[in-house]
């Protein structure tokens, strides 16, 4: 009895207690006794993190917390052990000797204090544990830091005291401590910043991205085509391939040789009747045509525009009556067109001299390219032709083109069959805006003459007030309307470029940006004789003299 007295009168030491230090080396320890066994060194000081996830709250300052906790302490009057005492937001309990711990182990929230036979051990072991929690204002997780202070171990060889009332004081003092250090670990304040962090952003729609990619690869795909040479390459190659799928292939290798009646333009008994007229004897004609070497420069590219006037010839071919070089010249940065006149009397190859509209009619592409060569000393590089058909529907997909007409030449209009669609003849002196089948009268008026010219030398201005009207009308069209147009136009037109000719010659038109069209005619005034060959009314050329203004024209002056 006076023992028990005796040890309800001392105060329990958790050191005198084996089991209470072999539970609490067993919860801290991070390796075997085996391999790192207990040895006495200098004393130093190591740092664990308990790391828990209590749910954050509010917490009172510094100043307030700690008053609480002596409050605390003082009104619960727990028995911490020898040694064990708050100091600030520590909780301090001597124990001792223990190393080669890890200066900063981590226990979750679900780990609880060893049993009272570890702590009872450990004790043993160490002489002091601080466990401290950090401040409650900082960012940081809700940590437990349990600070242990090596100083003089006690002695290992001690004996075991086995007792159960040591035992469950022993328990109460783990359960308080446990207690206590939950109470102090309040949940801090929640930081507006971290919770704007960790809020999940909204996700955008699932087809958001692939339309982006689409757009972005479009956007790419127009920067490529559009703003690099590489690029525009690729797009006029691309238009040029579909253009020569849409338009008619005829480079004439199919094209028979056709008899053909001379075009007479006055009967024997007008002739007879007429002393004014002039007949010109075919042996006393001297063309001089093919004097020259047949003249062609890279910088320059000629192209033929043909009219195909097919009236009453059912399926054989009809005549040119419009025939124009068109010349690019990117040596000049100049575009022209120069009107080749239907009349003129010209040397065909192989053939009687015969009107130049001839030529296609007879031999076709290849005969009219050897003509022009031989006569005109000329490289042709290529050829579109279109019908008088086909000439209508292209003036009624541009929407009609605005002409001035003359007295003369509105009164001819109406009173003729020139516009063959007699509810179209309401022209008028003055503007008119003209659809394609009043457009196409317009260009085959012959006996009346323009303001400057008269007969054919008439008509064929008209063909260049045509083209030019054209010309500039197309130019004023958005891109999406002059891509329609000329998609339109396609199937009406024959030729026998490649799709790597158009390329080319797009290309180089792009170049040059042309923007104005010069017009020239042969035969040049004062270069030409008129009269009649075989009832034919023809102009007789001075051909050298001709030929060396058309490539002054089409080259350009040629230098000192």
């Amino acid at each position: 009895m006076e023992r028990e007295n005796q040890r309800e009168s001392e105060e329990f030491d958790p050191s005198q207690s084996e089991e209470f230090l072999q539970n609490l080396e067993k919860a801290f320890e991070t390796e075997s006794e085996e391999s790192n066994p207990i040895t006495i060194e200098e004393p130093k000081t190591v740092w664990i993190e308990i790391k828990e996830d209590i749910p954050q709250k509010s917490e009172p300052s510094d100043e307030s917390k700690e008053d609480k906790l002596k409050e605390k302490q003082e009104e619960e009057k727990i028995p911490l052990g020898d040694g064990l005492f708050p100091i600030e937001e520590e909780f301090r309990v001597d124990l001792s000797g223990i190393e080669d711990l890890e200066e900063e182990d981590s226990l979750s929230e679900t780990e609880e204090f060893p049993p009272v036979s570890e702590l009872h051990r450990k004790q043993r072991e160490f002489n002091n544990i601080i466990i401290k929690r950090p401040n409650v204002n900082s960012s940081q997780e809700n940590n437990i830091i349990i600070k242990y202070i090596n100083s003089d171990p006690l002695e290992e060889n001690e004996e075991e005291e086995e007792d159960k009332e040591e035992e469950e004081i022993l328990q109460e003092i783990t359960e308080s401590l446990a207690e206590t250090a939950s109470s102090e670990l309040e949940p801090p304040l929640k930081d507006s910043s971290s919770e704007e962090e960790t809020t999940p952003k909204k996700k955008l729609p699932k087809f958001i991205v692939p339309l982006m990619a689409v757009a972005g690869s479009i956007l790419l795909l127009c920067i490529f085509l559009f703003g690099t040479k590489s690029g525009q390459h690729l797009m006029i190659s691309f238009a040029a391939k579909y253009a020569e799928s849409r338009m008619n292939y005829d480079d004439g290798s199919n094209h028979e040789i056709q008899k053909v009646e001379d075009d007479v333009d006055i009967t024997e008994e007008e002739l007879e009747n007429n002393p004014d007229i002039t007949i010109i004897p075919e042996d006393q004609i001297q063309l001089g045509a093919n004097e020259g070497e047949i003249r062609q420069e890279d910088e320059v590219i000629n192209i033929l525009l043909l009219g195909e006037e097919a009236i009453g010839s059912g399926s054989a071919r009809g005549r040119t009556d419009l025939i124009i070089v068109a010349t690019m010249n990117t040596k000049e940065k100049s575009f022209k067109l120069t009107s080749l006149m239907r009349d003129l009397l010209v040397e065909i190859p192989n053939h009687p001299d015969n009107k130049l509209n001839a030529a296609y009619q007879i031999g076709g592409i290849p005969l009219l390219y050897e003509t022009i060569e031989h006569n005109f000393d000329l490289k042709i590089d290529g050829y579109c032709l279109v019908g008088f058909d086909d000439f209508e529907s292209i003036i009624d997909l541009l929407g009609g083109i605005d002409i001035s007409l003359t007295s003369a030449e509105a009164n001819y209009l109406r009173k003729t069959n020139y516009i063959s669609n007699p509810s179209n003849r309401n022209v008028k002196e003055g503007i008119n805006h003209m659809n394609g089948n009043q457009a196409l009268g317009y260009c085959r008026i012959r006996y009346v003459g323009t303001k400057t010219e008269i007969n054919d030398f008439g008509r064929t201005q008209r063909h260049r007030i045509v083209l030019n009207t054209i010309f500039e009308k197309v130019k004023s069209l958005s891109y999406m309307a002059m891509f329609r147009l000329v998609n339109d136009c396609l199937p009406l037109i024959t030729t026998d470029m490649k799709s790597s000719q158009i390329t080319d010659y797009v290309e180089q038109a792009l170049q040059i940006g042309l923007t104005e069209v010069e017009n020239y005619r042969i035969p040049v005034e004062g270069t030409y004789e008129e009269g009649y060959v075989r009832r034919m009314a023809v102009l007789i050329p001075n051909i050298p003299k001709n030929v060396e203004l058309l490539h002054e024209f089409i080259f350009g002056k040629e230098e000192d």
